[in-house]
């Protein structure tokens, strides 16, 4: 393995550390305040960031990207970029304060203007944190990246938690969303010793490449959130509270395990030659396929045993919205990769086209599907837009890098059976052991997860062994597995 490829896997292993301990963190949140608010407090919230997030991204030029993308960065192209984030976190929040009043209205919702007022003061503080921090990921010191990321969210869930005891009331998330914003530019302070400056002399450098990021941001954003406002309009705070939660829940092998490498993996692939960075990306769509593909497949296997027991029977009206978002979070992680694939190139532009394929189809269909159907017409038309944009994506991609269908599904195959069969095995408990699947506990909701995990396993190995053990994902965990085995009995 080259030595950009060792330095991806181990900055991608830390990533991925990172994210099962903040998801471990963040569950442990979830289920905790689900317990003690109700949808509609998490649809309010919900309403409020996302009427936030839409002016962050109107000026949200992606200029960590840049940044790390750049061979050439100095100190000036820094101060530049971080210039930039306090223009906007201050256009921002005075947008947020001047629409307040008209946002309640169109809501409907006296409660936002106040919400509102609140949360304007997030994109300034969230503005300020230190640029000098993207050297973590530039340089690939990821171990202090997660030291840095793991810290924050710590502290910002104590806080949230903290408040939501005290409160029980949607202010509780408000003010743990600020508490986020507060604490991570603080922290940012104080784990890099780097000091920015007013400095606008890199502008025209750093927009040239950021033009098109901000364009690809605000239509990802509209790709990801507008069910936010559809939903919240049409249907009100707790369809969209239901809505989110299923959203989260069936994403986790995308937001949870797959965005973590795709951040580690896009330091290395902005060094790479092309034909390294083919090598690359088919070794990281075999290791994500094998992580997301199972995950995806099992949580909409288990939605209807996992939602009573973790989250209370007020959710219940996620369970059908889980099973179909988990088949589009499991594209989504399939796909994901691609993104930092066309940055590392310097083709921001070909990501911002297929965005504008995929609102253009998304749009229509929200209107339609959650006016006719409710947020389950949106979780179809979400699933439905994103499916129809991938073989043109593949296509364009495998152009580029020259990778051949035929390497491609070489890499996917033996996960996919493997997930297909683990889901028959599970379908097959749950309908001939109704006694331990139909009751809500926390010890069924383990025993069917356990077996899940075991049919997965089982199966990909006898797989693998069957094709006359190939090198894979496979031979690197026995491998690892011997290392450490060796390392235990040397002591």
């Amino acid at each position: 393995m080259s030595s950009l490829h060792s330095k991806m896997a181990k900055g991608a292993a830390w990533m991925v550390l990172f994210k099962l301990l903040e998801r471990s963190i963040g569950l442990f949140s979830m289920i905790f305040l689900a317990r003690i608010l109700v949808p509609a407090d998490f649809g309010l919230v919900s309403i409020a960031t996302a009427s936030i997030a839409i002016l962050e991204v109107l000026g949200s030029f992606s200029f960590d990207i840049a940044l790390i993308q750049r061979k050439d960065c100095d100190r000036s192209h820094y101060d530049t970029a971080w210039t930039f984030n306090v223009i906007v976190g201050i256009s921002a929040s005075l947008l947020v304060l001047a629409l307040a009043q008209s946002a309640s209205s169109f809501y409907n919702e006296p409660r936002l203007k106040d919400l509102l007022y609140l949360l304007a003061l997030s994109p300034l503080a969230g503005s300020l944190e230190n640029i000098g921090i993207v050297a973590f990921r530039k340089e690939m010191n990821f171990h202090k990246e997660f030291a840095f990321l793991i810290s924050k969210r710590l502290i910002a869930t104590t806080l949230t938690l903290i408040l939501a005891v005290t409160l029980r009331s949607y202010w509780a998330l408000a003010l743990g969303v600020l508490a986020g914003r507060i604490v991570g530019t603080t922290l940012s302070y104080l784990v890099n010793s780097y000091r920015p400056r007013l400095a606008l002399s890199k502008r025209k450098e750093l927009m040239s490449f950021s033009v098109w990021s901000f364009t690809t941001n605000f239509l990802q954003f509209a790709s990801n959130r507008i069910g936010d406002f559809i939903i919240g309009r049409v249907n009100g705070p707790t369809s969209l509270g239901i809505y989110n939660i299923g959203y989260e829940i069936s994403n986790l092998p995308t937001t949870e395990l797959v965005a973590p490498i795709n951040r580690a993996v896009f330091s290395a692939y902005a060094k790479m030659s092309t034909e390294e960075l083919k090598v690359g990306y088919l070794l990281v769509v075999e290791t994500v396929s094998f992580i997301a593909i199972p995950a995806a497949l099992g949580i909409a296997s288990i939605a209807d045993i996992l939602v009573p027991t973790l989250l209370g029977d007020k959710w219940v009206e996620a369970i059908p919205l889980i099973k179909i978002l988990s088949f589009y979070g499991l594209i989504q992680a399939l796909t994901s990769n691609i993104g930092s694939v066309y940055y590392a190139l310097g083709l921001p532009r070909i990501i911002t086209k297929y965005y504008i394929f995929h609102v253009l189809i998304l749009i229509p269909g929200f209107f339609i599907g959650t006016n006719f159907f409710g947020p389950k017409g949106a979780a179809f038309s979400l699933l439905i837009a994103t499916v129809t944009i991938v073989p043109f994506n593949l296509k364009n991609l495998f152009h580029l890098i020259n990778v051949q269908l035929k390497e491609f599904s070489k890499r996917i195959w033996r996960p996919i059976v493997a997930s297909l069969t683990m889901l028959l095995g599970l379908m097959t408990i749950k309908s001939h052991h109704l006694c331990i699947c139909s009751k809500e506990s926390i010890y069924n909701l383990a025993f069917i997860a356990i077996t899940g995990v075991i049919f997965y396993i089982a199966t990909v190995y006898a797989l693998w062994i069957s094709c006359g053990k190939p090198e894979g994902i496979e031979s690197h965990a026995l491998l690892r597995l011997k290392h450490a085995y060796n390392k235990d009995s040397s002591r």
